[in-house]
C-alpha cells in the first residue's frame, strides 16, 4: 500500500523536490522483499531521470550492489 501511495504522489506531483527520494525508497522497499529486478527498474528510472542527485547516485551503487552479489 505503501508503494502505491508514494507512485501516486509522484505521479500527481513530478515537479516536487522529494519525488527523486520516495522513488529511491520504493525502489528499497522492493529490494526489502527481494524483489531484485524491480528494484533494479526502479532504481534505474531515479537515475535516468534525476541525473546529477544524491538519489540518483545511491540508486547506480545499490544497481551495482545487486549485480554483484546476487545476480
Amino acid at each position: 500500500d505503501a508503494r502505491k501511495a508514494w507512485r501516486d504522489f509522484a505521479a500527481q506531483t513530478p515537479l516536487d523536490g522529494r519525488v527523486p527520494e520516495i522513488l529511491f525508497r520504493i525502489a528499497a522497499s522492493s529490494l526489502a522483499e527481494k524483489k531484485y529486478d524491480e528494484a533494479i527498474a526502479a532504481w534505474e528510472t531515479v537515475a535516468s531521470k534525476f541525473p546529477g542527485t544524491e538519489p540518483a547516485g545511491h540508486a547506480q551503487f545499490e544497481i551495482a550492489l545487486i549485480d554483484e552479489n546476487q545476480k
